[in-house]
C-alpha cells in the first residue's frame, strides 16, 4: 500500500511493485499472455495475402513481446 500511496519516492515504489509483479508470478502470466496474442494475430496475418504491411504487423507482434522495456 504505501508502494501504491505515495509514501515511498519513486523510485522505493517502482522498485516494491516490481518485485511484487516477480514473486506472484504476475510478470510472467502477463508475458506468457502477451505472447500467445502476438501468435494468434500472427496466426491471422497468416490467413491474408502477403504484402508489406502484414509482415510489418507481424514484426510489431513480434516486437511487442520482445522488448525489455
Amino acid at each position: 500500500e504505501a508502494a501504491l500511496g505515495g509514501a515511498l519516492p519513486a523510485a522505493d515504489a517502482l522498485r516494491t511493485v516490481h518485485e511484487l509483479l516477480e514473486t506472484t508470478g504476475a510478470l510472467d502470466a502477463a508475458r506468457d499472455r502477451a505472447t500467445a496474442q502476438a501468435d494468434l494475430a500472427k496466426s491471422c496475418l497468416a490467413e491474408l495475402p502477403r504484402s508489406r504491411a502484414t509482415a510489418v504487423l507481424a514484426a510489431v507482434a513480434d516486437l511487442s513481446v520482445s522488448r525489455d522495456r
